[in-house]
């Protein structure tokens, strides 16, 4: 039963993928200047390079190879201010995001923990499975 997911969760991976790099490419062409078509091209971006590097890791079978992936992922909270800009767009409160006070609740923890997790010493935790 591992075997089948472990051969099925890259394929489905590289689907979910494609269907969001699509998806933000066909958003944007039809109506590039809406703020919320923007918004969700950068978050479907993202979510798509969040999950190459992970088909990456995962299908990968040598150690330093997958620990360069792990770190080449480091954008990952940004998926999360992306989310987060998208949603308050789409409930029409742009207002909230002018303030300088919550770009900073945005931004300083996203960069704070992409840093971490570029150049902090997280490898210790990395652990080979048999699915990946």
């Amino acid at each position: 039963m591992i075997d089948l997911i472990s051969e099925l969760f890259p394929l489905a991976l590289l689907l979910v993928c494609a269907m969001s790099f699509v998806l933000g490419l066909y958003v944007l062409v039809n109506n590039s200047r809406n703020q919320l078509n923007r918004s969700f091209f950068v978050l479907a971006m993202l979510a798509s390079y969040w999950m190459v590097f992970a088909l990456f890791r995962h299908i990968t079978r040598d150690f330093a190879l997958m620990q360069f992936w792990f770190h080449a992922i480091f954008l990952w909270p940004f998926v999360i201010v992306a989310l987060t800009r998208f949603i308050v767009i789409f409930c029409q409160a742009e207002a909230i995001l002018n303030r300088i006070s919550m770009r900073m609740l945005l931004y300083i923890p996203a960069t704070s923990f992409s840093l971490y997790w570029l150049f902090g010493n997280m490898d210790q935790y990395l652990i080979r499975r048999s699915w990946g």
